[in-house]
């Protein structure tokens, strides 16, 4: 992954270095990795850190021609419409299209610089001029910070692994956050999955003086956003479609071709409407499963073409069954446990998506924050498998996830939902390459404040972006039936979409537990047979039950894995056992069982080979 790792605080320099490297070793990469450490001994800083070469960070330390400051920045920044990167560029020699235009601009502006970068990051400054130590973030916290605060010594990495590697007495689940996690999909506020170990906090500016004084400061607030005057309908789409465009160049700053996946939704489809001259270095991607042709890759491919750029179909074959072990440890090494077996197919085909471009443009986080979508909600399905207190563990999920919505609701979405929920999915695919999307782009959020609440209620907005990006995107057919503007059957056309794809949802991944068995006796009228595959390009529910049931099997009812503490054991082979044999669905409590039981494999020391 790509990151930051070190430590802050006092003790011997070489047991620190050597604490340094150990968190070094453990963390997650590859062939395409950079890596590096540096220590500033009379400031007590030791850091490393791991980039994609040829990256945006891939120029690490940065260091200031008068030796007097470094810096250290991982993640991306997206430049802004002031003109100062470049002049700071100029002045320092440095490029504008790299982090170390970054050092510069905070020499020059101060504690007021914190403000000014874009995009998601973290990273640390060793100010030596004014003998102080500074760690950030980005005002989301999407480019995950773990930290362990010890009596002397602060431990933080982007990966959680990495803190685990030398302070072993954590190797185990926190109850709440795992809690958190089973119900949620995430653990909320500022926990983690692992006991003493937490999350910098959104928009951190934490200080250390050389005494070793440390103040945690932030450096934004939601407010901020969140107190601006409210607008016309008729003066906010403007005001949106403007700055949408404007800063759309930014994220497609590269020196050969970006890649961009394509759906049959309205996200990648405003972007693709609205490139300009810049779209000719764009080759669009869809995702495809085993069984048929996805809405996905027809739409996908017919939005790309219509552009007039190339268009590339990305399959999930008979490599995927075989490789399935070891992206399954990949995906939980990759997020520290926090991103299910989904993640595995995610994996797959972004490898793939790397030949055409190490940077994948995505719509990721478009609904959200145009429409303020809510995608994670509390669950007790898998109470059933737990021991007691662990079960009510995860009862008590649901009542933190509820006092988190009592906020601003697109503060809930951008600043809770999309950093606690959505980043572990971001975090598998930037093990693989560099994500960018510009739905989160600071300035165009602070416009989408503004919005009027009946500009949030529907998808006109975004379609009036595509329409007036290029109409001819517009009339094309969404994979939920719309079109811009509307057809004279658009009731008809919409309902039999929708009626598509919650069939296929209930084919698959939602097919009612006792429902599976009665299904699979309906031979060609079956829900599976006739919907799988119309929308998702992976299948869970089928292939735990029949490709992977000896993967399931062989690790979920191995008599460790059956011996965990938080386990109710003959609950466990009850619902491995029936959902193998086809006659219950139970994808939802064994893709969680899977992630824990590798997590416990692969993080906890008693279980290290």
């Amino acid at each position: 992954m790509p990151g930051l790792v070190g430590i802050i605080g006092k003790g011997s320099p070489d047991s620190l270095r050597n604490e340094l490297q150990s968190m070094m070793a453990s963390m997650y990469r590859g062939d395409s990795f950079a890596s590096g450490v540096y220590a500033d001994e009379p400031l007590h800083a030791y850091v490393g850190w791991t980039c994609h070469h040829g990256s945006y960070a891939d120029c690490l330390p940065i260091k200031a021609p008068q030796g007097d400051a470094t810096m250290f920045f991982a993640g991306e920044h997206y430049s802004q419409d002031d003109g100062e990167e470049e002049k700071a560029a100029r002045a320092s020699g440095c490029s504008p299209d790299k982090a170390d235009v970054l050092l510069p601009l905070y020499r020059q502006k101060g504690d007021s610089f914190f403000l000014y970068p874009n995009g998601f990051f973290h990273g640390l400054i060793i100010d030596s001029r004014a003998e102080r130590v500074i760690l950030f973030n980005d005002r989301f916290g999407m480019q995950r910070l773990y930290y362990h605060e010890g009596p002397e010594k602060l431990y933080f990495a982007s990966e959680a692994k990495a803190i685990l590697a030398v302070r072993p007495e954590l190797r185990a689940f926190d109850r709440r956050g795992l809690g958190e996690w089973l119900s949620c999909g995430a653990a909320l506020e500022n926990r983690s999955l692992f006991r003493g170990i937490h999350v910098l906090p959104a928009a951190a500016l934490w200080t250390w003086r050389r005494d070793g004084a440390l103040h945690k400061g932030a450096y934004f607030t939601p407010g901020t956003w969140e107190n601006q005057p409210e607008l016309k309908p008729e003066e906010f789409y403007p005001k949106l479609r403007s700055t949408f465009v404007r800063r759309l160049p930014a994220y497609l700053r590269a020196d050969g071709t970006i890649g961009m996946s394509a759906t049959g939704g309205l996200d990648t489809r405003m972007i693709l409407a609205n490139l300009g001259p810049e779209k000719s270095r764009v080759h669009g991607y869809s995702f495809d499963g085993p069984y048929r042709e996805n809405l996905d890759v027809s739409i996908g491919r017919r939005v790309v073409r219509a552009q007039g750029l190339p268009h590339t179909t990305i399959r999930i074959t008979g490599d995927f069954f075989r490789q399935f072990g070891q992206l399954a440890e990949d995906v939980v090494l990759s997020t520290d446990g926090n991103l299910e077996m989904s993640g595995a197919p995610n994996i797959f085909v972004n490898r793939i998506a790397r030949a055409i471009s190490p940077i994948r443009l995505t719509g990721n986080y478009g609904s959200e924050i145009l429409r303020r979508y809510h995608s994670f909600f509390p669950s007790n399905a898998v109470n059933r498998v737990l021991e007691g207190s662990w079960a009510e563990s995860v009862g008590n999920a649901a009542v933190s996830w509820r006092d988190s919505r009592q906020t601003h609701p697109l503060s809930f979405v951008a600043f809770r939902q999309i950093p606690w929920y959505s980043f572990n999915r971001l975090q598998a695919e930037q093990s693989v390459l560099n994500v960018r999307s510009p739905f989160m782009d600071n300035t165009l959020l602070e416009a989408i404040y503004q919005a009027p609440d009946i500009c949030t209620r529907t998808k006109e907005t975004s379609l009036r972006l595509i329409y007036d990006g290029d109409r001819r995107l517009s009339g094309i057919m969404t994979d939920r039936g719309v079109t811009y503007p509307k057809r004279p059957s658009w009731l008809l056309t919409r309902a039999y979409y929708e009626f598509i794809f919650k069939m296929e949802y209930y084919a698959s991944h939602g097919m009612p537990r006792s429902a599976a068995m009665i299904d699979s006796r309906l031979g060609p009228f079956s829900l599976e047979r006739n919907f799988l595959g119309r929308n998702k390009y992976y299948h869970l529910r089928q292939w735990f039950r029949d490709e992977l049931a000896p993967y399931v099997k062989a690790v979920l009812l191995d008599e460790k894995a059956l011996s965990r503490d938080y386990l109710n054991r003959p609950e466990v082979s009850k619902a491995v056992q029936a959902h193998t044999s086809g006659r219950e669905n139970n994808t939802h409590i064994i893709d969680k069982l899977l992630t824990m039981e590798l997590t416990n494999r692969l993080l906890f020391s008693a279980d290290r080979s």
